[in-house]
């Protein structure tokens, strides 16, 4: 269960770890805008394809458990997507 979290806590998707390795790597790497770029696109990718694990889970296990991490995961993008638009 533990490797399970720590797995879970290293993917590139904002609000985990995960996304701070990344971005401190590409920041190293190449100009901010792009880094930035890439690191959006990264999260969006990742959070759906966890997105598509929990449906999947949903389904076959009858499990919501990855399903509320994906929408609190959503629900935390969406807050700082709001608020880096309104205070910019």
């Amino acid at each position: 269960f533990n490797f399970l979290l720590l797995f879970l806590n290293l993917l590139p998707i904002r609000g985990l770890d995960g996304e701070v390795a990344l971005r401190d790597v590409l920041f190293l790497h190449m100009d901010l805008e792009i880094a930035e770029r890439i690191l959006g696109a990264v999260h969006i990718a990742f959070l759906a394809l966890l997105f598509l694990l929990s449906l999947f889970l949903l389904i076959r296990e009858k499990n919501v458990s990855l399903l509320f991490l994906w929408g609190a995961l959503a629900m935390e993008n969406a807050y700082r997507t709001k608020k880096a638009t309104v205070n910019p």
